[in-house]
């Protein structure tokens, strides 16, 4: 699907139409009758035989990697030797898991410490740290074999019982920790051209090396809990979407790119209000823009999230604004958190403080009107609280941040009580 420098609504209706029946009916059908690619003719005739393929080799490298991933935890099925989606997933978990760039393929280093912490383990690794084990499965042996290799202790519960906050924001080279001063994040007056993935990579590292999450009674700097707030929920979209193509048949991965690559085109016109239109106003338009296909609201959903996860994956925020926009517009307010993210980092959109406030409280009022939460449901309640203290942040003294705009008046429900 080609990708127009400028749609005219005739065209964008047109184009759109045609992305959701090209994915959306996709999902909804073949992920309910797994059909697709398995179509009879309409006669019933019999299919007449095509040559045999060649058969693939199983390749001792793959079936060595889907050995080593099936054991820590990450299921790539059976270790065949043959690459396949499930491979492709399971390396992709583990890249989130171990804060790697997630691609699907294994880099050498990544492959490295897999198949050397998969033959440790098999050498009785595990029955050395069992407390990691019972923490975080087997996988958890991974992190610590990586932090030996930084020259750490291998046991997490060698740590200081209250390790030092780290907190930092990601700057495009790896930062030095160091203590943090109470203050709101400033931002660019233009667009900054920043790699997600990298930057999500730093700040799992430092999260790794304060010992646990910022939880909203610990901040110190909001700046660092809201990235650690968007970088969870850009991993939680990525595996969302692994979960949902591996329901798609007959459809590769990269014909869904391309559909997902052709959205930012059709949501063009909406994107281009992102920070110039009060949260309300622009949720009202998409929602507005995507009824006139007359296509079901699930269908746009499962689409949303798809190209969602997909453009977090391949590290292009075009597709992450554009999917979002979508999702807002399907009714998913609490979506509108990522929006939060994007233009508070400047991530595919001209970096907005207000805006991006706005954002986030948007999101958090539909979570607080009943709307189920986008992201990692089961922390969404800790989640939430960070978020709102972040926005709300006061310094011991109670004092509000410079600049810090009041939440609480235009959500009555955000307030730093936790």
């Amino acid at each position: 699907m080609a990708v127009l420098p400028v749609i005219q609504p005739t065209q964008a209706v047109a184009q759109l139409e045609d992305f959701v029946r090209g994915v959306g009916t996709v999902i909804a059908v073949c992920a309910l009758t797994q059909s697709c690619g398995n179509q009879r003719p309409a006669n019933n005739a019999p299919r007449q035989q095509a040559p045999a393929a060649p058969r693939a080799q199983p390749n001792p490298t793959v079936m060595a990697d889907q050995q080593a991933l099936n054991y820590f935890g990450f299921p790539a099925g059976t270790a065949d030797g043959l690459s396949g989606s499930k491979t492709r997933n399971a390396i992709s978990t583990y890249q989130g898991y171990m804060g790697y760039p997630v691609t699907g393929a294994l880099t050498d280093y990544e492959r490295s410490t897999l198949i050397s912490g998969y033959q440790r383990a098999m050498s009785g690794l595990a029955g050395q740290y069992p407390n990691v084990v019972a923490a975080e499965g087997q996988r958890g042996l991974l992190r610590g074999i990586q932090r030996e290799a930084q020259g750490l202790p291998f046991d997490p519960s060698a740590r200081p019982a209250a390790p030092p906050v780290v907190q930092a924001a990601a700057q495009g080279t790896t930062p030095t920790p160091q203590a943090a001063a109470p203050t709101m994040p400033t931002f660019a007056s233009k667009p900054v051209d920043v790699s997600m993935t990298q930057f999500c990579s730093e700040i799992n590292l430092l999260t790794r090396a304060n010992g646990s999450p910022v939880t909203a009674n610990s901040i110190t700097d909001p700046q660092f809990a809201l990235n650690e707030q968007f970088c969870f929920a850009r991993e939680y979209a990525i595996s969302r979407t692994q979960q949902l193509s591996a329901e798609i048949h007959g459809v590769s991965d990269a014909d869904l790119q391309l559909q997902c690559e052709g959205l930012v085109g059709v949501m063009a016109a909406q994107v281009a209000r992102l920070g110039e239109t009060p949260a309300a106003e622009l949720t009202a338009g998409a929602a507005e823009f995507v009824r006139t296909f007359g296509m079901p609201n699930d269908q746009l959903i499962a689409t949303g999230e798809i190209c969602l996860g997909l453009g977090y994956r391949i590290d292009d925020a075009a597709i992450a604004v554009a999917s979002t926009t979508v999702l807002v517009g399907a009714g998913r307010g609490t979506y509108g958190e990522m929006f939060g993210h994007h233009l508070r980092k400047g991530f595919g959109t001209t970096a907005n403080a207000d805006a991006a406030r706005d954002w986030y409280g948007h999101a958090l009022g539909a979570l607080d009107g009943g709307q189920e939460p986008a992201f990692l449901p089961t922390q969404s309640a800790e989640r939430a609280a960070v978020m709102r203290n972040a926005l709300d942040f006061t310094t011991a003294a109670g004092t509000a941040l410079p600049g810090a705009t009041d939440v609480s008046l235009q959500f009555p429900a955000m307030t730093a009580a936790n």
